[in-house]
């Protein structure tokens, strides 16, 4: 397998993360060797399916090299085999005595033909788990194979990792430099997303959501009508962390930014926003004839032109996020192409997850049917809550014929989240 770039590692890194509320503590790179494709299904489930360690610390450099991800990860575990179906009262003896079979075979042999000893180290998670893998490992050192294994703490030659999760057991062996204190080393720890990058001093927590996004889905080059700069409206923007990072993290793209909200923007009063933020106190449908008119004034810098980035991260429920969109696409003041960022925010008390995805899916389909075909996508950011999503898109020519699609998807969308009892919808 040839090495992964960096940030497609890193990208590889965040969609394989598992995510908790206040941070990611466990991160899992179950990296496939390509060799491993025709291995018999009984006898993955037999020794355990195989994965490329390599590969995964090509990932774990990736994260020590990326600011969201290195703020977002607490410890990094290698992991070679994931044996499936160990619940917590699982008996481990046979999964253990597989992976030391399998992974520990070749070393042991080799000390034991020198009559040297294998000195392990055993680093589990979660915790509770590794006095299990000890007890078991003391108590199997009586078998000709494990006979000259020597667990030490400090001063080992290998460390086996063991880590339990959704109901599978992921092992891994390695040598003493691939120990997760050593990687953890490199990476923040709990609660840095805020500080992942020193240089930044963000308004708030919402800036890394669109840092995130726009890395995946960057803005789109200048038109020709807009060689100064883009245009930008940040729909629900106090306090001002998506406007700060529009005019300060995108390399001078965006020339100006329309922040709309109707409560303060401290950010806009700031000397770096000053004559490039307009704060319009105002909720989004009344604030949209105060933008058109001064983009055909000039007042933003250049006479009629088009906005070519609508943000949008208010506290509302997805019916009123799109539909706040929906009225700046209809009025035909967006380029063609203009990038849309929007946060879908769950409001439902009730409901299942699957509750949640439908209405999340329902709301997506009307930021379909105003965009250019396949750009409009969902993401779970590292910076999302639990049950936010962002939603990335580039907008179309609002024609009659989408206008009433997208009109009709809104009015189905709402109905069904309000018939679902999501009263917020409405």
């Amino acid at each position: 397998m040839e090495a992964l770039p960096g940030a497609k590692a890193a990208v590889v890194a965040e969609e394989k993360i598992a995510k908790s509320k206040d941070s990611l503590h466990l991160l899992f790179v179950e990296c496939h060797d390509e060799s491993d494709q025709e291995e018999d299904e009984e006898e993955a489930k037999e020794v355990g399916r195989r994965h490329d360690i390599s590969a995964a610390y090509r990932v774990f450099s990736a994260i020590a090299a990326d600011e969201e991800l290195r703020g977002a990860v607490q410890r990094a575990y290698p992991v070679e085999r994931c044996f499936p179906d160990v619940l917590p009262d699982t008996d481990l003896e046979p999964v253990l005595q597989a992976a030391f079979r399998d992974l520990l075979g070749q070393q042991n042999e080799a000390k034991a033909m020198a009559k040297e000893e294998v000195v392990l180290r055993i680093q589990c998670a979660p915790k509770r788990l590794e006095r299990r893998v000890v007890d078991l490992v003391v108590a199997g050192r009586e078998g000709p194979a494990a006979a000259k294994i020597r667990l030490c703490p400090r001063e080992y030659e290998h460390i086996l990792f063991c880590v339990q999760n959704l109901g599978s057991m992921y092992i891994g062996f390695g040598n003493r430099s691939w120990n997760p204190s050593l990687i953890g080393s490199h990476l923040a720890g709990k609660n840095a997303r805020i500080d992942a990058s020193s240089s930044v001093d963000a308004t708030c927590r919402a800036f890394f959501k669109l840092q995130q996004a726009l890395r995946r889905a960057p803005l789109p080059p200048p038109s020709s009508s807009s060689s100064g700069g883009i245009i930008a409206v940040d729909i629900g923007a106090a306090p001002g962390g998506w406007t700060q990072f529009l005019l300060e993290r995108t390399q001078g793209a965006i020339r100006h930014v329309f922040a709309i909200d109707p409560g303060d923007v401290p950010y806009a009063a700031t000397p770096a926003a000053v004559g490039r933020v307009t704060h319009l106190a105002l909720k989004a449908e009344d604030a949209i004839n105060s933008v058109a008119q001064c983009l055909l004034s000039g007042e933003a810098g250049q006479s009629q032109q088009r906005i070519g980035c609508v943000v949008c991260d208010m506290n509302a429920h997805p019916a009123v996020a799109v539909g706040s969109l929906m009225q700046f696409w209809k009025r035909d003041l967006c380029s063609k192409g203009c990038r849309v960022v929007v946060c879908f925010k769950r409001f439902a008390s009730r409901g299942s997850a699957a509750d949640w995805a439908a209405v999340r899916a329902n709301f997506r389909s009307v930021l379909e049917c105003m965009s250019e075909p396949g750009s409009c996508k969902e993401m779970h950011l590292i910076a999302n809550g639990v049950d936010e999503r962002t939603i990335v898109a580039s907008l179309s020519v609002p024609s009659a014929e989408r206008v009433a699609a997208a009109a009709a998807a809104a009015t189905a969308a709402t109905a069904a989240a309000a018939a679902g009892g999501d009263r917020k919808a409405s």
